[in-house]
């Protein structure tokens, strides 16, 4: 998972560490391996890490170049990372991790780098002496990156908290809250549920170069269906497994062993099935069902799915103890409401692998 927190003084640096440190401190669960504070520029960061590609120290960050130019924080996983590292041959890597290859990637072409990656990220790019930052999110926003800005400082976060701690926010958003009740609409937009506090949008990075701000869309889905418009139906389905596979391959890209999610659905139960055909281990899968209702429960799919394809099932049941003991602790986690009980079934299937000492969920 990785995160980081960040604060970057528009003119100079005014430390305070106690409260710096008090604001990054409420994201250390999301780097359990390690973490690191550095001041750089007019730039306070600290890093939290889980270590996944590279467990030795050589991965970790904030990375910084050997010239004292450039640096970076980044969460998250870059699937195409091989093929760019192919790309940037006869640039010396110090270490086999992803984060190294889009430091690189990202010193060479900076913000057009991003059009390039594929993976789930945000990252903070810094170059000193072009006064220059980047922030960027992947295609579909699935690792969150949050900032906030006025006169004196922008201050990032890969959660809310910290700089609802750092900033003492302590207003939501109207405009949010309303959306939510009113459409069900959920924190997707540029505007979070607190004010003030704003979300990079997917497929986008902003660019600040001397304090000007520039937000720039670098992805987006493509609609042109001319490629498969004459396709025969044996074609098109061709094509879907051969993307699905290639898909999973980059997904297992992984020096830790990597457990699955096993509801009763086609997406898992084909996941499941290509997973334990190209892994070298017994692969670990969880499912959860209801106390009270097991006509929701999902079990007797998923083992057999397990027993089928000779892999490992655990199972566990969601309660309405569990529901009533972790509603606030699921809000503070999400930093959003929610509309979904099975959220309450997948925080205790991460609490089981986690048990198990699994750090990668595919």
């Amino acid at each position: 998972m990785c995160g980081f927190f960040g604060v970057y003084h528009k003119k100079k640096i005014v430390k305070n560490l106690n409260n710096f440190n008090k604001a990054a401190n409420l994201i250390s669960h999301r780097g359990p391996d390690d973490a690191r504070y550095v001041e750089f520029d007019q730039l306070q960061v600290k890093f939290f890490r889980l270590s996944i590609l590279d467990l030795s120290h050589n991965g970790m960050q904030p990375m910084i170049s050997e010239n004292n130019r450039y640096l970076m924080v980044f969460n998250g996983e870059i699937y195409n990372a091989n093929l760019l590292k192919k790309k940037l041959s006869g640039t010396n890597f110090k270490s086999t991790s992803d984060s190294e290859v889009l430091f690189k990637l990202l010193i060479l072409k900076g913000e057009k780098a991003a059009k390039e990656l594929e993976g789930m990220f945000s990252f903070i790019f810094l170059d000193k002496k072009e006064k220059k930052i980047i922030f960027c999110r992947d295609r579909f926003g699935i690792k969150p990156l949050y900032y906030y800005e006025d006169n004196k400082e922008i201050i990032f976060s890969s959660e809310k908290k910290p700089i609802i701690e750092y900033k003492n926010i302590n207003f939501l958003n109207k405009n949010t809250v309303l959306e939510f009740f009113l459409k069900g609409s959920m924190d997707h937009s540029e505007e979070s549920f607190f004010d003030n506090i704003r979300s990079i949008l997917p497929g986008h990075y902003v660019v600040y170069k001397s304090l000007k701000k520039k937000q720039t869309c670098y992805w987006k889905i493509n609609n042109d269906k001319n490629n498969t418009t004459n396709l025969t139906e044996k074609l098109l389905v061709e094509k879907i497994q051969n993307k699905f596979i290639q898909s999973v391959d980059k997904h297992l890209i992984s020096d830790r062993e990597i457990g699955l999610f096993l509801s009763g659905g086609t997406d898992s139960t084909a996941l499941a099935y290509l997973m334990s055909k190209k892994i070298n281990y017994n692969l670990k899968t969880y499912t959860y069902g209801f106390t009270n209702d097991k006509t929701f429960s999902e079990y007797k799919t998923a083992k057999t799915t397990a027993k089928k394809l000779n892999i490992s099932n655990r199972a566990i049941d969601v309660t309405p103890q569990d529901v009533t003991d972790n509603m606030e602790k699921l809000v503070n986690i999400l930093e959003s409401p929610f509309t979904s009980i099975r959220i309450f079934g997948i925080y205790k299937l991460y609490e089981l692998a986690k048990k198990d000492g699994l750090k990668v969920i595919l």
